[in-house]
């Protein structure tokens, strides 16, 4: 105290303008910053969040447009689904056979693994036609020969 009974008035006076400018200027650096920081990155997210939400929607309703091709193309029979995606993989069938309960046997000789499972996922992911049973067997020169059982004759 006795430091500050020291002090003239014009040093008391410039002391507590100097003091008054600190609080102000912590304040607003302190205070009014990160608040209005705070906002406009709270305004950037609900902007991003909006943004994502219509990209969302956007991509669902593709989706929903994808399932519904799907639909209309599970009505192909799936014997012709079996031997038009095999072509299309330059695959050849060496024998068919459907069966009563609608499960169709399928039997391939001297096929690639990787063609054969890519011709397995192809009809499963445009088709729906599941596999139900297959015997895979290795042959010479890195082949396969296999059977497949295709369950109920997948698309109906």
């Amino acid at each position: 105290m006795q430091w500050w009974h020291e002090r003239t008035q014009r040093e008391k006076a410039a002391l507590v303008g100097l003091g008054g400018l600190l609080l102000v200027l912590c304040a607003v650096q302190f205070g009014m910053k990160p608040l209005v920081a705070y906002r406009l990155g709270a305004k950037t997210d609900f902007e991003n969040a909006v943004a994502l939400l219509a990209q969302v929607e956007a991509d669902a309703s593709e989706i929903e447009g994808l399932r519904s091709g799907a639909v209309a193309r599970a009505h192909v029979e799936a014997r012709t689904a079996v031997g038009l995606v095999a072509s299309e993989q330059g695959l050849a069938i060496t024998r068919l056979q459907p069966h009563e309960n609608n499960d169709l046997d399928v039997w391939l000789d001297d096929v690639g693994s990787p063609a054969l499972y890519k011709w397995i996922t192809a009809l499963q992911e445009r088709y729906g036609i599941s596999v139900a049973r297959a015997s895979i067997q290795k042959s010479e020169g890195g082949s396969v020969r296999a059977q497949i059982t295709f369950a109920g004759g997948g698309a109906k």
